[in-house]
């Protein structure tokens, strides 16, 4: 070992690091093994999706940073700072919330930047500015972005679009459908550009963290991250339909694996890397030694009242999850019932379509057909005894648009007389489409946003109300004179209200879960 190494390691044994770091090791394994579930569902998704598999080396990297500068740490006495006990305790609150309500991102957010105010609480703010960026680095780790799928969708069509247009070629926009004259083409998920651009803005605020001292530089480098990648995969989705157009599907599919793939993303990224080193900064010198040190005289003191209470904000989330959730592991089966007929309308002896909503881990689901002349109606409702970790409402798995359909517009509507303004979705598959308006029904009350309906159960389940929650969808067949909607808004119309409809499907409730139907019109216990 150099002489140089051996006065390192003096200097940060004089000035107290061992015990600071030991405290740090003890706050983030207490962090690590009571949100061990949030740490395993974001391991999960870096290994499931393609988007995350950078999560894997975001942490050896933010560590690596760090030892970059650990001559200048070395030099710095870490203190420890009470006031990071307020961004712990947010923090374990937070990821209570996003428990009860099921918001994983929220969940893991949280628990990142409790991580983070781990180690202002064990080092203090001085060594944490100095670690600014390892930090907030550590965020990248968290799969974030799947909400701007849809919008990323409608981008990337409308651009592909406006250029065909260009080219005078006909073309026709449905939501995410595509029309050409010899076929249809879908911009799916998968081709969203979400793996793109998260890749890409990851790599660049490295690259922009290593490469730039002007602040300046570095917020158009990643003002450019984000639209390069937008405009790149736009041009992606263009030239395959354009492949399409002049050759066939087929052609364009190999095309899109062989050329406008990976290879084509790799290409885009080094050019706008090389665009970004054709401006970087000349490197700042390493620096072996912090320009100021506290006094010599301070020391860091064992005072264990001050050094334990990080430990209880941490746990306080999860010891408080842990009463909350604690519900029955046995739920009984049972089937709901027909749900009555509104005037004018009859039971379908016809069986129902293809459309089925992907509300699986309900425990008791039901679809029914009703009819009135030509007109026919589907009716599905989901109905959750009592929410727990594996059975909830609001979720993302639980959708509308289950295969073979693909939702092509969202939006709201309010029927006459129902309740409350629905979610309105357009749904298309194998040549048909389908309109859905859908509620939800949540501690006793009727809602058509999701938000609401997430914050309404989140309260009740904080407050130790009522947990049984239901989701009733109404469905007809669609075409382009619009007549789907008005044959919802005439079922709906029928109905004195959707909530005694639902209610009048509910059996006796199954003893593993005896909870009373708060507060619904109908007075059904």
């Amino acid at each position: 070992m150099s002489q140089a190494s051996l006065e390192l390691d003096a200097r940060a044994v004089e000035r107290g690091w061992p015990q600071a770091l030991g405290w740090l090791a003890l706050y983030v394994g207490l962090c690590v093994a009571l949100f061990r579930g949030t740490v395993l569902d974001m391991a999960r998704t870096w290994l499931d999706t393609a988007a995350f598999n950078h999560g894997f080396v975001i942490l050896p990297i933010s560590l690596a940073l760090v030892w970059r500068r650990r001559g200048a740490l070395a030099a710095l006495r870490p203190e420890r700072e009470s006031w990071a006990l307020v961004p712990l305790a947010l923090g374990s609150a937070g990821w209570l919330l996003g428990s009860v309500s099921e918001a994983k991102l929220a969940m893991q957010l949280c628990f990142v930047g409790m991580l983070i105010a781990a180690t202002v609480a064990a080092l203090g703010f001085r060594v944490a500015r100095h670690l600014a960026f390892p930090l907030l680095f550590l965020f990248a780790m968290v799969p974030f972005g799947d909400f701007l799928v849809p919008s990323l969708q409608d981008f990337t069509a409308r651009f592909a679009v406006a250029l065909l247009r260009l080219l005078q070629i006909p073309v026709f926009l449905d939501g995410v459908m595509i029309d050409l004259p010899n076929g249809r083409f879908h911009v799916a998920e998968a081709c969203a550009g979400l793996r793109f651009m998260i890749a890409n803005v990851v790599m660049a605020a490295l690259f922009a963290h290593l490469s730039f001292r002007r602040w300046w530089k570095s917020a158009v480098f990643m003002a450019l991250s984000v639209a390069v990648p937008l405009v790149a995969n736009g041009l992606r989705a263009f030239g395959i339909i354009l492949i399409g157009q002049l050759t066939d599907d087929r052609a364009a599919i190999e095309a899109d694996h062989i050329v406008y793939g990976w290879g084509f993303f790799v290409v885009i990224m080094l050019l706008l890397l090389a665009v970004g080193n054709r401006f970087a900064d000349a490197p700042a010198a390493m620096e072996v030694r912090a320009p100021t040190v506290t006094e010599p005289g301070a020391r860091i003191r064992s005072r264990w009242s001050v050094a334990l209470a990080p430990t209880l904000a941490i746990a306080a989330g999860p010891v408080y999850a842990s009463v909350i959730e604690h519900e029955p592991a046995i739920v009984t089966p049972f089937a709901l019932l027909a749900p009555p007929a509104p005037a004018g309308w009859h039971e379908s002896a016809a069986g129902p379509s293809n459309w089925r909503p992907s509300f699986f881990d309900a425990d008791a689901r039901r679809l029914t057909v009703f009819q009135r002349g030509g007109q026919r109606v589907e009716m599905f409702v989901a109905y959750y005894t009592h929410e727990r970790p594996d059975a909830k409402l609001l979720r993302y798995e639980n959708r509308f648009d289950n295969d073979p359909w693909t939702r092509i517009g969202l939006g709201r509507h309010t029927p006459p007389g129902a309740d409350a303004a629905a979610v309105y979705e357009r749904l298309a598959g194998r040549g048909q489409q389908r309109a859905v308006l859908a509620w939800y029904w949540v501690d006793g009350r009727l809602v058509g946003n999701p938000t609401i309906a997430k914050l309404l159960r989140v309260a009740a389940t904080l407050g130790g109300g009522p947990r049984e929650a239901a989701v009733i969808a109404l469905s007809a067949e669609a075409d382009e004179s619009g007549a789907a909607l008005a044959t919802l808004d005439a079922f709906s119309a029928s109905l004195p209200s959707l909530v005694p409809a639902f209610a009048g499907a509910l059996p006796a409730p199954p003893p593993a879960a005896a909870h009373r139907v708060g507060g619904s019109p109908s007075g059904r216990n």
